[in-house]
């Protein structure tokens, strides 16, 4: 019991990651969903280690809403095994300020992505 607990509290948290922080903007919100000492993989193109914690999530977050000031993630489905989540998600923006060098185009984009916790 304490396993499906634990797994449905990740999986909330996950959710309110996207709707009260991301589509928000409400970058100080992060530390109530991540932990401070988390580890991003993801390679933004900024040297290693600068994803990672929570002003890491705001440092990356808020390059994506300079960029993509509309930026908005809608959960599809979620699939949850103990303490790991993932999330199918149908994300949509305009691109209106600089990006890893491009210039805003004003072009519109939907994509689907796949978030791992």
């Amino acid at each position: 019991m304490q396993t499906a607990y634990i797994t449905e509290r990740n999986t909330e948290n996950a959710k309110k990651l996207i709707v009260e922080v991301i589509n928000t903007g409400k970058l100080e919100l992060c530390d109530r969903y991540l932990a401070a000492d988390r580890i991003d993989y993801q390679d933004y193109g900024i040297p290693a280690g600068m994803a990672n914690g929570h002003e890491g999530f705001k440092r990356v977050l808020s390059g994506f809403l300079e960029a993509f000031p509309d930026l908005r993630l809608e959960v599809q489905f979620t699939v949850a095994d103990n303490d790991r989540i993932v999330l199918y998600s149908s994300t949509t923006g305009t691109h209106r300020g600089p990006f890893m060098g491009q210039a805003p185009t004003g072009k519109q984009f939907k994509v689907t992505v796949i978030l791992a916790f």
